[in-house]
């Protein structure tokens, strides 16, 4: 689907990527968080709205994450998808996604995560609210503090 625009939470002055632009860019997949197609977060929540050329059915959305336990980067632990109703004029709930980080992985790798609609849904706006992991896991050496989070592209289906 084309997307019009795209806005989202500031991210780190060390890691700012190409702005909104890195979201949309179609140059995923390293898994280096030195990479410029990453935008890093480390904060409570992150916000990301989109607006389509125009209204469209939507069935899923696929946001490529970065992982790397060794340099703190987790997966978020919860992505939350909204879309706009025009008949309510207001954002309502589309999917939810919750990830569990139990254990610290070795490496760095790209990981896709696919949120789906549970129904017919036709909009042309998107709110995605992610919230980075804020209790890094036992035998990590941050354990308790929160975690980096790293975003590269999102796509819409």
């Amino acid at each position: 689907m084309k997307i019009k625009s795209i806005q989202q939470t500031g991210a780190d002055e060390k890691f700012p990527g190409n702005g909104p632009r890195t979201l949309i860019d179609n140059e995923g997949g390293i898994a280096d968080m030195h990479n410029k197609n990453f935008l890093g977060y480390q904060r409570d929540s992150v916000e990301i709205n989109i607006t389509l050329e125009r209204k469209e059915k939507i069935d899923s959305l696929l946001l490529n994450f970065l992982q790397d336990h060794d340099s703190w980067i987790f997966l978020p632990q919860e992505i939350k998808v909204f879309y706009f109703n025009k008949k309510t004029k207001a954002f309502e709930f589309m999917g939810r996604k919750e990830i569990t980080a139990n254990t610290v992985a070795k490496g760095s790798s790209t990981v896709f995560e696919i949120v789906t609609s549970p129904g017919k849904i036709i909009s042309d706006k998107l709110k995605l609210v992610l919230k980075p992991l804020q209790s890094m896991p036992g035998g990590h050496p941050g354990e308790g503090k929160r975690s980096w989070l790293f975003i590269d592209e999102i796509k819409i289906y």
